[in-house]
């Protein structure tokens, strides 16, 4: 497999682990980092192991009434490795005044690292170039992740037959490749499509 293969083939995100947040101001979509490990763990093994991060340094700075902790390191996978860095308010004043110390920062940068450093070999990059923004690709990539069950394909299959449907126009009719690759969303019109043709007969 080559590099941008396999950037193909981690860089969609099923929806199931996507949710909006407010960063910085902005709503933003976000990915599962439990998700993201579980991916990297499929293509390349057990964290720690096989990948991970080495040669962490926390530090921090001071602006003003906030204070800022950074976290570099090194993030290492079978490929090769390379150096990152992430930063996060540890501590600042609320805009009334109050002093708010953020007691989880360090276990907030080990995640954002991990998940910043994630993206750059690929993982789901349609996240973090935007395009969860895009309410079409959203559609198309949830068919994509969603296909029907066993039992559901079982079901279009015995229409297929008794209505000696051609599986080929089958197929193409959904854009699929194979009954198998059916969208769950699809199911019900496939289904109604078939007894229609059925009551025909």
């Amino acid at each position: 497999m080559t590099d941008i293969e396999f950037y193909r083939l981690v860089s969609k995100t099923n929806p199931d682990y996507v949710k909006r947040a407010s960063i910085g101001g902005r709503n933003v979509a976000t990915v599962d980092p439990q998700y993201q490990t579980e991916l990297a763990t499929e293509q390349w093994g057990l964290y720690g192991k096989e990948w991970g991060i080495k040669d962490i340094c926390f530090t921090t700075k001071e602006y003003d009434d906030v204070t800022v902790m950074m976290l570099s390191g090194m993030f290492w996978y079978p490929s090769g490795e390379f150096p990152y860095a992430v930063s996060e308010k540890a501590a600042y004043m609320s805009s009334k005044g109050r002093k708010i110390v953020d007691v989880d920062v360090e276990k907030k940068l080990l995640t954002k690292f991990q998940s910043k450093c994630l993206s750059k070999v690929g993982f789901n990059a349609d996240v973090f170039l935007g395009m969860f923004d895009d309410a079409e690709y959203v559609q198309e990539v949830h068919k994509e992740f969603h296909k029907i069950n066993s039992t559901q394909l079982q079901q279009v299959m015995d229409l297929i037959l008794e209505t000696e449907t051609d599986k080929e126009k089958f197929c193409e009719a959904f854009g699929i490749r194979k009954i198998a690759d059916l969208a769950e969303v699809d199911f019900n019109k496939a289904i109604a499509m078939l007894k229609k043709k059925k009551e025909k007969k």
